[in-house]
């Protein structure tokens, strides 16, 4: 324990044990006053972060930006109103999801397979999550790397009528691993770029409703009629920023890039 982190106190045993056990220990009725100046603290680093990510959430930059592409996902999540199971693969959506992302249904669950990339797992997992709960709208999103290892998905979600909403983030690259061979202090990336698939044309060739979204604007429309479709499987092309255009909120990349990470400053980080 503290291994990887410098903790104020050790605590070793199960999750679930230790915390009944710390909630039993607790007074029945607690002087709230106590904490107050802690939890304004905690209020009002939260309202600073917000207010400094705004820049970043309202870009009409193009390409679509990613926080963009967040703020749209989380207005039509808020609009929809009903328990989700989302699955994100690493690449693009991760960092920018995991910074950005709010879940105001504590019955939705985000989930992100981060061993050794989890390239390809999003699309599958959605069935998956129709099969455990037919309560949560299973929610898909994905680069086109990985779109590309799991794309004859598509039939079997079509076949068994899985009302998914799948997301695409398009920008011809394995960001991730581009981006990781530009934060090395070089641009000879390798075996990282490709021919940008036209996702909603494959979409539609597996008989999926399928939208394009090149800004916020159409973002914002095909997120509405998504959420709203009922009749099987959807897919939204969104052509987006590479995270190998600009250096993506990950702690250890900022940290090479000699900026603090914990900072809430909206910041455009270069590699170059």
């Amino acid at each position: 324990m503290a291994n990887n982190y410098e903790n104020v106190l050790s605590v070793q045993g199960d999750a679930r044990l230790v915390l009944q056990r710390l909630i039993d220990m607790a007074p029945a009725n607690g002087d709230a006053a106590r904490t107050q100046g802690w939890i304004d603290e905690l209020n009002e680093l939260r309202a600073n972060f917000w207010e400094n990510a705004e820049t970043l959430l309202s870009s009409e930059a193009s390409p679509l930006r990613p926080e963009r592409a967040v703020r749209c996902f989380n207005e039509a999540l808020e609009a929809y109103g009903k328990p989700a199971l989302i699955y994100s693969d690493a690449g693009t959506p991760t960092p920018h999801m995991t910074r950005f992302l709010k879940l105001r249904d504590r019955r939705t669950r985000f989930a992100i397979p981060r061993a050794f990339g989890g390239l390809g797992s999003a699309l599958p997992a959605t069935i998956g999550a129709w099969f455990a709960s037919k309560n949560h709208r299973p929610i898909g999103m994905f680069g086109d790397g990985s779109f590309g290892m799991t794309v004859g998905e598509l039939e079997t979600l079509v076949r068994l009528q899985v009302p998914a909403i799948l997301l695409l983030f398009n920008n011809g690259t394995f960001g991730w691993i581009k981006g990781l061979h530009r934060l090395k202090g070089h641009n000879q990336c390798f075996g990282v770029d490709f021919m940008p698939p036209r996702g909603q044309a494959i979409a539609e060739a597996f008989d999926l409703k399928a939208w394009t979204a090149t800004n916020s604007e159409e973002l914002d429309t095909a997120l509405e009629a998504a959420f709203a479709y009922k009749d099987g499987p959807c897919l939204i092309d969104i052509h987006v920023e590479s995270i190998a255009d600009r250096v993506p909120p990950v702690y250890s990349w900022l940290t090479k890039r000699g900026r603090n990470p914990l900072s809430i400053e909206a910041e455009e980080v270069r590699y170059f």
